[in-house]
């Protein structure tokens, strides 16, 4: 069974109107990254139950373990993500700038 993506609502209106530079513009981009591995892994275990018992089926827990692990390198985009939703609930105004990171 698959998983629903969720669908990215307004985010492509709000980055065609962030400035290059702006802190939500490299978050939103992150989060898309991640939901489009979340849609790879669902397919994957598709395939891999339609080819369990099939030779072609043995590399399918190879490609499911490397996306696993580029969802669990994916922590310090949540915690970004917390540093900034975190500062927004205190006053605080987080910085526009981002460092360059990638997942």
């Amino acid at each position: 069974m698959l998983i629903p993506h969720v669908s990215p609502g307004p985010a492509p209106r709000l980055l065609r109107q962030l400035p290059g530079e702006h802190l939500l513009r490299d978050r939103i981009q992150e989060r898309e990254q991640l939901l489009a591995r979340l849609d790879e892994l669902d397919l994957l275990i598709e395939e891999y139950r339609d080819a369990v018992l099939t030779p072609g089926g043995r590399e399918i827990p190879a490609r499911i373990r490397n996306v696993a692990d580029d969802l669990v390198h994916a922590e310090p985009h949540h915690q970004r993500e917390e540093r900034i939703l975190g500062g927004a609930r205190s006053g605080r105004r987080p910085s526009c700038r981002a460092p360059a990171a990638s997942l």
